[in-house]
Parts: C-alpha cells; structure tokens; sequence
C-alpha cells in the first residue's frame, strides 16, 4: 500500500471510531453499563402531582401554603403512627439530608402523620397531620395499601410533583447518592 492510502485509511478510522462505538455502547454489547445500578429510588411512571390540601401542622399552625415549592422535599408517611419502620425512615432522611453539605439547603424533609398520633420527640423538621388526598396520592409504590407504605421515602420535586421514592429500610447513604446526582443536575434553585 502506498503511504497516502495508509493516510486515508488511518484518517477514516479516526472519524468513524466514535459514531460505531456510541452504536456499540448504545446497543449494550458488553453489558459496560448496568441501569439498575445507577439510581437507588424508584421513579414513578407517570409522576403524581401533590395534593394543594393545606396541611396542618401538629401544633395548630398551618403549613405555609408554598412549602413544596422551590425546594425538593423528602416525605413520610407514618400511615399508622410512628412505629420502627417510621423511625428508620426518619433516621435515614436526617442522615441523607446532613450528608448534602451544602445543597442541603435545596432539600427538606415532611413527615405526615394521622391526626391521632403525636409525632415522635425531637423532630428538627415539620410534622404535619395527612389529609385523605395525599393519603390517595402517597399509597403504596405499586397502588398497594397502607402495609406497603410502612418505611417508604417520598420525592417531591420543587414542582409539586412526586416523582420517586425510596422502599423500606434502604439506607441515608443510597438517599443521599440519588439526592446527590438529581442536584447536580437540577437547574432549580431556591429562593
């Protein structure tokens, strides 16, 4: 072969490489890229929006009614009062939250109670009393009752929507990581 052909044939490969690599990686031959390990949560496929039902807070007050705009939010359910599985939750928000640093600003945390329980001691975040429409909006992952909601984290997007949430007994640090990677992405801001 002569030496200008060695040349063509080189440049062509340098301009076609990238393109048949995206097609192979797009493809997935290799299996390099596995989906389920990139988010911890579960997105919900369509989102819910949340309910504009003014909550009440535990001690009277009244939620302010822009609460969930403007920041994302973590919520929890406590479907039946504050039992184990509530208080794991609330462990694991906390820690996720304070694990932020300083995006910890962009992000707050909800705990929903019935109106006949008291929340649990030394909250450092708002506890409000469920109405009947987020019960509806925040039933179980799969549409399931109460039983399966036991432990669940909620996301709610700075839109009002809830968009993901996180199964019972999954850890502050797969919270954080998924909290971690939507900020980054996120143009939303507070304030």
């Amino acid at each position: 072969m002569t030496r200008s052909r060695l040349v063509l044939l080189g440049l062509l490969a340098v301009f076609a490489m990238p393109p048949v690599l995206a097609l192979v990686f797009y493809a997935g031959v290799g299996s390099w890229f596995d989906p389920e390990t990139v988010n911890r949560g579960s997105l919900l496929d369509p989102a819910r929006p949340a309910p504009r039902d003014r909550l009440v807070l535990t001690n009277g007050d009244a939620l302010p009614e822009d609460f969930l705009d403007r920041r994302w939010t973590l919520v929890h359910l406590a479907a039946d009062g504050c039992g184990s599985a509530c208080e794991a939750a609330l462990q694991a928000m906390r820690q996720a939250h304070l694990a932020l640093g300083r995006d910890r600003v962009r992000v707050q945390r909800l705990l929903l109670i019935p109106a006949v329980s008291s929340p649990p001691g030394g909250l450092d975040h708002p506890a409000a009393m469920v109405t009947a429409a987020w019960r509806r909006t925040l039933r179980g992952p799969d549409g399931g009752g109460a039983e399966k909601e036991r432990g669940v984290v909620w996301l709610v997007d700075p839109r009002r929507f809830v968009v993901s949430y996180f199964s019972a007994g999954i850890g502050p640090r797969a919270i954080k990581d998924d909290l971690t990677r939507l900020l980054k992405h996120s143009k939303w801001q507070t304030g």
